[in-house]
């Protein structure tokens, strides 16, 4: 498979909604390099990751990102996003779970990178086929699954670098429960499921009912820690028995305090709603249905419904059926 195809498999077109947010150099015209230019990428070839984000921590930003608009210095940072432990079971659902609790672990390092750094790593993300060097096609498979999830870490870092302390800190919250409790399930039996469900729903809840309505009104403002706070809200969704098309709404209103439906339905109202569903990964149009982004409509066109919020629902329907005409299903309702 080429670096194009696998990277549009990772979500590509995202990268459109960052060209607004992140000021992105056009490529330097072919000139000799600099010494210190060659030295650096000299260096990034030898590297691999841990080793290259500690280097990242002290690399000068400014000849590092002049660096990466060369031909040269993207491939020399490619090689160094390879990381020096491979997984080779990376296909198998544990391998699968390993290597994405790698990628969390390494996304919450290079958050903690200069800004500058992390603006130049975003352009290696979604490069077009002309600048896909001809030596990724040369890598062992393992290698080129390598490049491509520390191109999704460098993504997801430099969203949750811009994040206050206090959506961050929400944001962990989120990804740390969901951690916990995806261990916890796996070591269960089948018997023990149903009440393995109850308990997620209480320990989310609970969660949630700690931030209050200031904190969680702070998640929804920023586009990335609301897309993180909608994912997990879709799994509660389903945990109480919503499904894409049912007579009565799934949503049990008595479970939490009004503030907390009130936040989401204002925020399912807003702008933000549009950008944090445009962060979800993108799938091809034939399994839209079953996506992500629709599965968070879904829940929350139920949760209009359960709080007889006509707006609410006009706004989740236009921007479904947005999302299933892009994909080519212009007769879908939104409903």
């Amino acid at each position: 498979m080429t670096r194009l195809l696998l990277e549009c498999a990772r979500g590509v077109l995202l990268s459109l909604w960052l060209t607004a947010a992140v000021a992105v150099a056009e490529d330097k015209p072919s000139a000799p390099l600099s010494p210190e230019a060659q030295a650096l990428i000299q260096k990034l070839t030898t590297l691999r990751m841990p080793a290259t984000f500690s280097f990242l921590q002290t690399v000068d930003p400014q000849l590092f990102a002049e660096t990466l608009q060369t031909p040269e210095g993207r491939w020399a940072m490619d090689q160094a996003y390879r990381w020096s432990t491979p997984h080779t079971d990376r296909h198998t659902e544990e391998g699968k779970f390993v290597v994405r609790t790698e990628i969390r672990k390494l996304e919450r390092k290079l958050a903690t990178l200069p800004i500058p750094i992390l603006d130049a790593l975003l352009r290696l993300r979604g490069q077009s086929e002309k600048d896909v060097p001809p030596q990724f096609s040369d890598l062992p498979e393992e290698e080129r699954e390598q490049i491509l999830d520390t191109e999704e870490a460098a993504w997801d870092a430099w969203w949750l670098a811009h994040l206050t302390p206090e959506q961050r800190e929400a944001t962990y919250e989120l990804q740390d429960l969901q951690y916990a409790q995806a261990i916890r399930a796996n070591q269960l039996p089948e018997s023990q499921y149903d009440e393995e469900n109850a308990r997620e729903l209480k320990e989310d809840y609970e969660l949630f009912t700690r931030w209050g309505p200031e904190k969680l009104h702070q998640v929804l403002e920023n586009w990335w820690s609301a897309k993180e706070f909608l994912g997990v809200l879709q799994y509660v969704w389903e945990q109480e028995g919503g499904v894409p098309i049912a007579d009565k709404p799934a949503w049990k209103l008595s479970a939490m305090p009004s503030w907390f439906w009130e936040e989401i339905a204002q925020f399912a109202k807003g702008p933000n709603l549009e950008r944090a569903i445009a962060l979800f990964p993108p799938v091809r149009p034939i399994a839209i249905t079953l996506s992500p982004q629709s599965q968070v409509l879904c829940a929350l066109n139920d949760l209009a419904r359960a709080l007889h919020d006509q707006k609410m629902h006009d706004a989740v329907y236009t921007l479904t059926k947005q999302i299933y005409a892009a994909a080519g299903f212009s007769g879908h309702s939104g409903d």
